[in-house]
């Protein structure tokens, strides 16, 4: 079904392009993940090939995860690396940098943005549609380096609606012939070299006063001094001190659109396929700026302890109506989950293997717990009552099957425009915002020369009303295969293979609305068919779901009047802040003061 599509192809497009490069052991944090492409870990180094981009996450993640960017603190702390940057030319741009990724909404709740190769991305500059804190460690090429923080106005939310684009940074271009290819320079580009980034301020109390780069390379060094100054970096504190999510990406351009970062230096090259040679960074690590004082620990404040009672047995006495729709349930529900890893065949076989032997049985058993579970609520003494309410539960069945049906239809359309997108993205190889407007454009003008219901290469297709075309002189009633689907000028043609013409005749869109599905009938019926499979999946996630509720509610009825007291809610000094009125939630740091989390985020804040 239209379900199973939609996992095979998330699969294939996370899982089989890898957004889970491979691990990297960063001295002075531990171990954390390359997530993205393009960048390759292996032995504590990282190979960067061109139009590449990653973040650094706590897990190695097949799908975007807003909770799992590793956190750099390093108020207190240097940052250093080598880099090797000989292939990087002119124009192109190797950067390594901190956001205040993910990026937030009013509510404090992470927001995707606009790109879909990585969610929830944030910089200065509003790229995917959203503002952040931004701190670029590094961005250079073998003719230019640029270290340059940049912070965001103070907002009301937590929501950034402006930042400094340009930031307050040093670059070496600036600084004479000391930085570039050849061994005249203090740095020679022609050879791998160290990055060593300080980060001055007071780890406790939250202060960030300077920033400083030193750029080393066989016993000579280049110093790019406090970028922004105390009094701007003041500013960054807060999300310093919170920590920032690491970015590392290799793109470029044109002299024109990079000139901010190279110009005069370099003249009127361009980041292509020549000069945008691979780059490696390696033996990345973190520790305390030599001299600086350690910082204060809090002392912790002991949690109370939590008083527990054994937890009651639960009852023994189920129905057998219970116990076969539990069975059928959790037989369903592996089914559809081992399905999802197996071929597109083989799931479709089984899917229909599971609507054609035990449709009945798993709604059968569905309704039957729905009778147990309404008999408990009703009383056994009223079957009129129960009969009613399980007629009505058919009732709304049958409209959500028809429901169903229509929305599977919808969802092919649309998935079909969705993968076109990644299609052409894929062929590009390219994923910048460019080459989205490109495959946006590409898929929109296919989506528009298809746009007629169910029709897709391969189809059997036949002729409503009598029209010529190529000198063919088509009929009512003659049947064909299309061949080819192609976009032209006028938005869309098809290429058909009528039966008993000789040649292969073309069509344009308006000519394509005579023509009609040859088994109409079966497609109607096959998208109710899927319709029945994708609810005889959820009914039966739904009736596991009743049932194991229904199971611990009889549990907790059936303790001893003391299990009321089995936990004690333990509450942080000065409170904190609760969406159900009985634990303290998982917020941000926007939600953790009692105005803010009665206020903005519509919780209940609980005392200690």
């Amino acid at each position: 079904g239209i379900f199973t599509a939609a996992v095979l192809a998330l699969d294939a497009l996370c899982v089989a392009d890898g957004l889970c490069q491979g691990s990297l052991d960063v001295d002075g944090l531990g171990q954390v993940f390359v997530t993205g492409g393009g960048i390759n870990p292996s032995g504590g180094a990282l190979t960067i090939t061109h139009n590449s981009g990653i973040s650094i996450t706590n897990s190695c993640l097949e799908d975007w995860d807003p909770h799992s960017f590793t956190n750099f603190k390093l108020i207190g702390k240097t940052l250093a690396y080598t880099v090797d940057l000989s292939g990087v030319g002119c124009a192109c741009n190797l950067a390594f940098y901190l956001i205040q990724e993910p990026a937030l909404d009013a509510s404090g709740k992470p927001s995707m943005g606009t790109c879909l190769d990585s969610p929830y991305y944030c910089d200065a500059n509003q790229v995917c549609g959203q503002w952040c804190t931004e701190l670029d460690i590094m961005e250079a090429n073998s003719h230019t380096f640029a270290a340059t923080p940049h912070r965001c106005d103070p907002s009301s939310t937590p929501q950034f609606t402006s930042c400094d684009r340009g930031g307050q940074g040093r670059c070496t271009k600036d600084m004479g012939a000391v930085y570039g290819p050849g061994a005249g320079n203090t740095i020679d580009t022609t050879q791998p070299f160290e990055v060593y980034t300080s980060f001055d301020g007071n780890p406790s109390a939250g202060t960030f006063t300077g920033m400083t780069t030193v750029l080393k390379q066989g016993g000579r060094s280049l110093e790019l001094a406090n970028q922004g100054g105390a009094g701007y970096l003041a500013g960054m504190a807060a999300a310093m001190k919170s920590g920032l999510a690491l970015r590392i990406t290799y793109w470029g351009g044109t002299p024109v659109t990079m000139n901010w970062l190279d110009d005069p230096v370099c003249g009127d090259e361009s980041c292509h396929a020549l000069n945008a040679g691979t780059a490696t960074i390696s033996d990345i690590r973190i520790f305390p700026i030599p001299g600086a004082a350690p910082p204060v620990q809090p002392t912790p404040v002991p949690a109370p302890v939590p008083v527990t009672t054994a937890a009651p047995e639960p009852q023994q006495e189920k129905s057998s109506a219970l116990a076969l729709s539990w069975v059928l349930a959790g037989a369903g529900l592996l089914l559809v989950t081992l399905s999802a890893y197996q071929s597109q065949h083989y799931l479709e076989e089984a899917l229909h293997r599971c609507l054609d032997r035990y449709e009945d049985g798993i709604f059968s058993g569905a309704l039957k717990a729905m009778e147990a579970q309404q008999a408990g609520a009703l009383g056994q003494g009223n079957p009129s009552k129960l009969q009613e309410v399980l007629g009505k539960a058919q009732e709304v069945l049958a409209v959500v099957v028809d429901f169903t049906a229509l929305l599977t239809q919808r969802i092919r359309t649309y998935w079909r425009y969705f993968t076109d997108i990644f299609t052409e993205l894929s062929r590009q190889r390219a994923w910048n915002r460019e080459a989205f407007q490109v495959a946006l454009h590409t898929a929109g003008a296919r989506e528009s020369a298809v746009q007629h219901e169910g029709f897709e290469v391969g189809e059997r297709i036949v002729v409503m009303k009598p029209f010529k075309s190529g000198g063919a002189n088509l009929q009512p009633g003659t049947a064909g295969r299309i061949q080819m689907m192609m976009i032209d000028a006028k938005g869309g043609s098809a290429v058909v293979a009528f039966d008993g013409q000789p040649v292969e005749v073309a069509l344009t869109q308006d000519q394509l609305l005579n023509l009609e599905a040859e088994d109409a009938e079966e497609v109607v019926e096959s998208r109710r068919r899927d319709a029945k499979m994708l609810m005889c999946s959820a009914l039966s996630a739904v009736v596991l779901l009743v049932i194991l509720l229904s199971v611990q509610r009889s549990a907790a009825s059936g303790s001893s009047s003391s299990a009321s007291h089995a936990v004690a809610v333990a509450i942080p000094p000065g409170g904190c802040c609760s969406w159900d009125k009985v634990t303290c939630g998982s917020t941000t740091d926007w939600c953790k003061s009692q105005a803010h989390c009665e206020s903005d985020c519509l919780g209940s804040w609980m005392p200690r």
